[in-house]
């Protein structure tokens, strides 16, 4: 079976289970993905299901193995184990100080907008363990060394 007729397969079979559609194709394409957790598979089950879509709509136009060889690799790049991907580092400016090329941005972070949170006693231990989580995997398994902040993201600072 070609990787087309695999994803159409699955699509076919799974169309509204998002994760149990891609653990069917993962398992059959890159077996290493399928210990990702839920929100990974989410995401790469509806891309699948997104290119599939698209080809069916266009098949005269689109050619549907080199798409799915693209989030077959992206796949494979997110299943590699821990420190085996480091995000490129630069100059920055006249400092010397080597940067990564990714910013860990902290947008996101906040637990509330504003300015209500005044103490990290206000801080709800679950989004303070979910911000510890996130940036030891930037540091530590990816090398990214530059986190933006500002004070108009809320609590995030």
């Amino acid at each position: 079976m070609s990787l087309s007729e695999i994803a159409i397969a699955c699509v076919e079979a799974h169309r509204d289970a998002d994760v149990e559609l891609a653990l069917a194709f993962a398992a059959q394409v890159v077996p290493s993905f399928c210990t990702a957790d839920n929100d990974r598979l989410i995401k790469f089950a509806r891309s699948v299901k997104s290119l599939v879509d698209l080809y069916q709509d266009d098949k005269d136009n689109l050619d549907l193995e080199p798409c799915l060889k693209l989030a077959i690799q992206e796949a494979e790049l997110l299943s590699s184990p821990p420190g085996t991907l480091q995000v490129p580092k630069v100059k920055f400016g006249k400092t010397g100080l080597d940067i990564s090329v990714v910013t860990l941005g902290c947008m996101r972070f906040q637990q509330e907008w504003g300015p209500r949170i005044t103490n990290m006693n206000m801080v709800d231990g679950d989004c303070q363990d979910n911000l510890v989580q996130i940036l030891k995997r930037g540091l530590l398994e990816f090398g990214i060394n530059h986190i933006e902040t500002a004070r108009g993201y809320g609590s995030s600072e």
